[in-house]
């Protein structure tokens, strides 16, 4: 029997309560968990749901979106109750249980309802992952603009409801934001920050001078022309003479917690600060492998006026180091790097735990990546941002040849090529990456890895399994698939990209790639 539990918003009421369902009618035992409840007998589709790694059939970019329906049947009205609860956005348990109780059952899935469609005999559950807990602004805090001559540092009307700015990893060339015309202070992160290594104005260094501790301290200092004084604990760099120009700086940022600057790190920095996630909703053994995977520096700006989503920042994180993110049936964000399947597999799969239909149960699909699977013969990586783009009219004369050369563009490129690929294959692509790396080393180490990744020939295949063997594997697995067909017979390695259980049918379809 499988169970049903809906966190629901009781409008009437004003509070949130739980519906229950279930697909053969259950009332709890007092000693359960939870006790003398009832689950209407109203569920009739547990749930269809697909997740992948990366959106259909591609390697790299945007995390995907897993979304699906959970079907209610009733008659009579039973379900017109449901007019009167918020249910958008709100979390849904599904288990299954054999023993007719709560507290030992199996938990299938979770998620979020994102609506719902009432007709006249069943009701549709609209469901999606936790993704959608991420399409929200990454900065919720605005200014205020409530200062007052040189006291404050909330900006003045002019600033009022704009986002302050977000510094993650090593940023270089930020654009400061003036938060007291009168003290000349300027702000480059809402928060603390590691280190602010450089200021300049106009594209010439200035003088550091001394760190405050605060706010308050930072306004009272007096330096010299030329020089800044900083605080580190607000993110915050006061200038002592008015700018000749715009006003930019190398930054560590965020340090809330301690300073991070891997993708691992940061990804679970902004799910940690900015989400409000706690270990629970995360796989910390993940975060720790892709910390190992690549330790490489990244720098995320996110300046005033933009209103980036947090998913938007975490696909922007992966595809630097050519990793994913993403939440398992349970509600965990897992995360990985992409790589050419290799070591131990978790399971063979052989014809036994293949549910073969008409079709045999595996069929073999195309990639969708640029060239639609052909190997690719060049990849190119961008890196080394440059978050303030100043050409010659924008700097003082005192700037260097090669600094006011560095400053013009806004990335630097590596790019690794192998020309006998495009000898075999005439169609072979060039693939085109943006990435936040700001190593030249690290950049070039990762466009060698991908170009070994996409000049191979790749073979990707969907499978429908048995439940026991596809609802044990998770995304990113490697598996090793022996059939005698495709040049299969003695078995070959693939990675787990996309896993869709139907438990109406009973089946598990598996994306694999390899």
């Amino acid at each position: 029997m499988y169970l049903l539990d809906i966190e629901a918003y009781d409008i009437a009421a004003g509070q949130t309560t739980t519906l229950r369902y279930s697909t053969g009618g259950l009332t709890t035992a007092p000693d359960d968990t939870p006790p003398n409840a009832y689950y209407a007998p109203l569920l009739a589709v547990p749930a269809s749901f697909e997740a992948g790694v990366f959106k259909d059939g591609v390697t790299g970019g945007a995390g995907d979106i897993s979304i699906g329906e959970i079907e209610l049947v009733a008659v009579s009205g039973r379900l017109d109750l449901l007019a009167d609860f918020a249910l958008d956005g709100r979390r849904f348990i599904l288990r299954h249980t054999a023993s007719d109780r709560v507290d030992t059952a199996e938990t299938v899935m979770t998620g979020i309802i994102e609506s719902l469609e009432l007709g006249w005999k069943r009701a549709i559950l609209n469901i999606r992952d936790r993704r959608a807990e991420l399409e929200t602004p990454i900065q919720t805090n605005l200014y205020a603009g409530t200062n007052s001559g040189p006291t404050g540092v909330e900006g003045d009307g002019n600033l009022k409801g704009k986002e302050k700015p977000l510094c993650f990893g090593h940023c270089l060339n930020v654009p400061t934001v003036q938060v007291n015309a009168s003290t000349l202070i300027y702000q480059i992160h809402d928060g603390p920050v590691a280190a602010i290594e450089a200021v300049y104005d106009k594209g010439l260094a200035l003088t550091a001078t001394t760190d405050y501790q605060t706010v308050a301290a930072l306004q009272a200092a007096t330096f010299t022309a030329g020089q800044y004084a900083t605080c580190l604990g607000s993110g915050l760099i006061r200038l002592w003479s008015k700018p000749a120009g715009a006003v930019t700086a190398d930054v560590r940022g965020d340090a809330s917690g301690g300073y991070v600057s891997t993708v691992a790190g940061i990804t679970e920095r902004i799910l940690r600060t900015r989400a409000g996630y706690g270990s629970a909703d995360l796989s910390t053994a993940d975060f720790a492998a892709l910390a190992v995977a690549n330790s490489a520096e990244v720098g995320l700006f996110i300046g005033t006026g933009d209103e980036t989503d947090m998913d938007q920042a975490l696909d922007d994180l992966a595809r630097s180091i050519g990793a994913w993110w993403t939440y398992d049936r349970f509600g965990v964000v897992r995360v990985g790097r992409f790589s050419a399947p290799a070591g131990n597999p978790v399971v063979t799969l052989t014809p036994a735990e293949i549910l073969a239909g008409e079709d045999g149960g595996i069929e073999q699909i195309p990639a969708n990546d640029d060239g639609g699977g052909v190997p690719a013969y060049r990849v190119s990586l961008t890196y080394g941002r440059n978050w303030t783009v100043q050409h010659d009219n924008d700097l003082v004369g005192a700037v260097t040849d090669d600094r006011r050369a560095w400053l013009t563009e806004k990335t630097r490129t590596a790019v690794a090529e192998d020309a006998t690929v495009k000898a075999v294959h005439p169609l072979s692509p060039a693939i085109s990456i943006e990435t936040l790396l700001v190593d030249t080393t690290a950049a070039e180490a990762e466009t060698a890895r991908r170009l070994a990744l996409y000049k191979a020939r790749r073979q990707r295949f969907r499978v429908r399994l048995r439940p026991r063997y596809g609802l044990a594997l998770s995304l990113g697995n490697v598996v090793r698939l022996a059939v005698p067909r495709f040049g299969l017979d003695a078995g070959k390695l693939f990675a787990v990209l996309g896993l869709a259980p139907d438990f109406e049918a009973n089946a598990v379809e598996a994306d694999l790639y390899g």
